[in-house]
């Protein structure tokens, strides 16, 4: 999760990650938000290592039930185009 979150918030590096979000407010955040039961934020090393072990097909459904929980809690509606989302890619 912490990983995501620092992509999500345009932290340029795993060494900005872990010096941004190694503060006792934030892992208090994250405790609260995302049952964190840690005293710091892995390193991005870590976090790197683990996902090189788990598998792609489990990454995609975790992805989809994170969206699909999002949806369902109307988080995306003022995307909405005549009342259907659209999908667009962009580079």
């Amino acid at each position: 999760m912490t990983a995501m979150f620092g992509h999500f918030s345009h932290v340029p590096s795993r060494k900005c990650m872990n010096l941004c979000f190694n503060h006792d407010n934030v892992i208090r955040n994250f405790q609260i938000l995302f049952g964190f039961n840690h005293d710091e934020i892995p390193h991005g090393d870590t976090i790197n290592n683990y996902f090189k072990n788990v598998a792609i097909d489990n990454l995609r459904k975790i992805i989809y039930k994170m969206f699909k929980n999002l949806i369902n809690k109307k988080m995306f509606d003022d995307y909405k185009t005549k009342g259907d989302y659209y999908l667009y890619q962009t580079y």
